[in-house]
């Protein structure tokens, strides 16, 4: 996880900036209960680790997820993200 941003009017979408295995970069986005991941993030790698992902610097969270790619489009250009259905 090289990022994460907490989205929507009531903070309850989360989009991460990820670094895959074989160092690919991409956009996942995570509609389930935001709160119950961060917390699972925050148990897992310390409340710093996750400080510096939510502020966009260095930090060694590493998850692994199961997903469903999508194309997002946005202000007419089309990326590819995806969506995370699970994660560990």
């Amino acid at each position: 996880v090289r990022d994460i941003r907490i989205l929507g009017k009531d903070k309850n979408v989360l989009r991460l900036s990820l670094l895959s295995r074989n160092k690919r970069s991409l956009t996942g986005i995570y509609f389930g209960d935001s709160t119950s991941f961060l917390e699972y993030l925050s148990h897992k790698f310390g409340e710093a680790e996750l400080s510096n992902a939510l502020s966009g610097k260095d930090n060694n969270i590493k998850i692994d997820i199961a997903f469903i790619p999508s194309i997002n489009e946005y202000q007419g250009k089309k990326y590819l993200q995806v969506v995370i259905q699970n994660y560990r």
